[in-house]
């Protein structure tokens, strides 16, 4: 459908896409970046230089465009994973950078990670619901108002609660100054990481630092004592 929008209608410009494994917009995403798949393309579908120009220009302004279908896109090929990881976006507690550079590590080591965008949770429910069926793992990026319940749907609360409900194992990277962390006051949260968060619970220490390859190592072991356990 993209390719038509884009004027390449030739059926063997298809076939030859999906031979190279595009099946999906974000697999048409990362060709239009990727000089090299697009010049196997050109000589498999004998484009010019010209057209090859035309579709790389055509697949960045389409996704450009439509960021939100390709976010969802992604969103959903990303809800087939091993971990969940699980954080607040807001605030000097935001840990969105660590947990992108965590999930680039664990994807080199072929370990699937699921990490939702700030504030496209409610536009995302349902990826992030396939993704905590789905994984085996939730890190926990416990900074001091983890687990806060703030009233929304999708929210460090609900998945927290969700992985301690369904026998998910749970992988504790303590951010707080307390533990377990007061989550502002919030009774209900609380009452939750009270719960999932006990003292005798052994947790991955990264207020000084964090290492984000000693933390990579930690996940992969117990991502590994789970596959053993399918």
């Amino acid at each position: 459908k993209v390719l038509d929008e884009l004027g390449f209608t030739n059926q063997q410009i298809l076939i030859t896409f999906l031979q190279q494994g595009v099946n999906s917009i974000a697999g048409l995403k990362r060709v239009g970046e990727d000089r090299v798949s697009l010049g196997k393309i050109a000589l498999a579908t004998r484009l010019s230089v010209k057209d090859v120009r035309r579709l790389q220009r055509g697949i960045h302004e389409w996704c450009k465009k439509n960021e939100q279908v390709l976010i969802s896109a992604q969103l959903g090929i990303d809800a087939l994973c091993e971990v969940f990881f699980s954080l607040r976006f807001s605030g000097d507690q935001d840990q969105r950078p660590n947990a992108k550079m965590l999930k680039e590590v664990l994807d080199g080591r072929s370990i699937g990670g699921f990490l939702c965008a700030a504030g496209l949770g409610e536009s995302f429910g349902e990826q992030i619901r396939k993704a905590l069926f789905f994984c085996n793992v939730l890190v926990a990026f416990v900074v001091d108002s983890y687990g806060e319940d703030s009233g929304t749907k999708f929210t460090t609360y609900y998945e927290l609660d969700y992985a301690f409900q369904n026998g998910r194992r749970i992988v504790p990277l303590r951010l707080s100054q307390d533990w377990p962390p007061k989550c502002n006051n919030c009774t209900n949260g609380q009452a939750l990481t009270a719960q999932v968060f006990s003292p005798s619970t052994v947790y991955f220490d990264c207020r000084e630092a964090f290492d984000v390859h000693k933390v990579a190592d930690k996940i992969e072991a117990v991502v590994q004592e789970e596959r053993c356990r399918e």
